[in-house]
């Protein structure tokens, strides 16, 4: 007897379920399976769960979770490891994050341009680097397993970046505590968008505005604890440079709102030390301490540059995510004094 797909899935309800497509399975159809999910979700429903938080088909290689999951990805038909790495998020989401919930996440927010969004190369060395009290929320706003590359700004070049190991060495400082990394930092942005309805005409994005709706959801898991940030290369001329310090303090000022934390830890990021112009901004930040309390700035003195002069090579990001934790935890030190 010819039944659709959808009624066979709905079985399933209201337990958790994932479809996954490949774009060149010439054998399938990975629109009709896209669809098997979407049309199943209407039984979800009845048992007041989150079904598939998508409408329409989505892009290749960009996952969506709800107690319904999807993704379509790039290649040919099979299974491979872009394949695992999606159910085991997936899983991990549904059944070690139940338990993971019961507890407030510590939340950090990861703001700024390029080397804090990351553009370190992505090796097998770094592919798997995670830790299980490590937690990201990712373009839909979902919480998974922390992995490289933790921001999307821009997919096709987005890398190793300072984030991750900066969540893991939060984590190691408290083994009861989960960490939860909201990564928000958007390449080649100027400080100048970094504020209600800045608009960047190279991304076509409001990173700012962006911010605020992934801050938003995240605050619903747990308590914002800190903010790093890494910017300035946008700014680096000596006419922007002269007001810089003012407008990250405005930036400052305002996330603490946000927070409702008059003293929430900020910790900002040296640019690199190979490029002259960059000293400008190195020396606004040199103040800031003095200028805002609860904030520090973490040094990028001794780390090297991935071939470009700009971007932070992966063992470099990874060394700076370290020392930006080392900062954050003798400012949450000082707080708790």
């Amino acid at each position: 007897m010819p039944f659709d797909q959808h009624q066979l899935l709905a079985l399933l309800a209201p337990r958790p379920l994932y479809v996954a497509s490949a774009e060149g399975a010439a054998i399938t159809d990975s629109y009709g399976e896209f669809l098997s999910a979407k049309y199943t979700s209407p039984v979800y429903t009845l048992y007041n769960k989150v079904a598939l938080p998508i409408a329409g088909f989505p892009a290749a290689n960009s996952p969506s979770f709800g107690t319904i999951g999807y993704h379509l990805r790039d290649g040919n038909h099979g299974i491979n490891l872009y394949d695992w790495e999606q159910f085991i998020a997936f899983a991990n989401l549904h059944f070690f994050q139940k338990n993971k919930k019961e507890k407030p996440l510590d939340l950090y927010l990861l703001i700024g341009q390029s080397n804090m969004a990351g553009r370190g190369p992505i090796t097998e060395a770094y592919e798997n680097i995670g830790n299980e009290q490590v937690w990201m929320l990712n373009k839909e706003n979902n919480w998974v397993p922390a992995k490289h590359p933790l921001h999307f700004d821009k997919p096709k070049v987005t890398g190793v970046g300072p984030g991750l190991s900066f969540g893991i060495a939060m984590a190691k400082q408290n083994k009861k505590h989960t960490i939860g990394l909201i990564p928000c930092a958007v390449g080649g942005t100027a400080i100048d968008v970094w504020q209600p309805g800045g608009y960047d005409k190279a991304t076509n994005t409001h990173p700012y505005d962006d911010m605020l709706l992934h801050l938003n959801e995240a605050l619903k898991s747990g308590t914002l604890k800190g903010v790093i940030w890494l910017q300035g290369e946008s700014d680096s001329s000596p006419e922007k440079a002269a007001n810089y310090l003012e407008k990250l303090e405005a930036l400052i000022q305002r996330l603490r709102v946000i927070a409702n934390n008059p003293s929430l830890p900020f910790v900002a990021g040296e640019l690199s030390q190979y490029k002259e112009q960059y000293k400008n901004i190195n020396k606004e930040l040199a103040r800031l301490a003095e200028s805002v309390p609860y904030t520090a700035v973490a040094t990028s003195q001794g780390l090297t540059h991935k071939g470009d002069q700009t971007h932070f090579d992966s063992k470099s990001a990874t060394e700076y995510g370290k020392r930006f934790a080392k900062k954050m935890k003798g400012l949450i030190k000082k707080r708790t004094k």
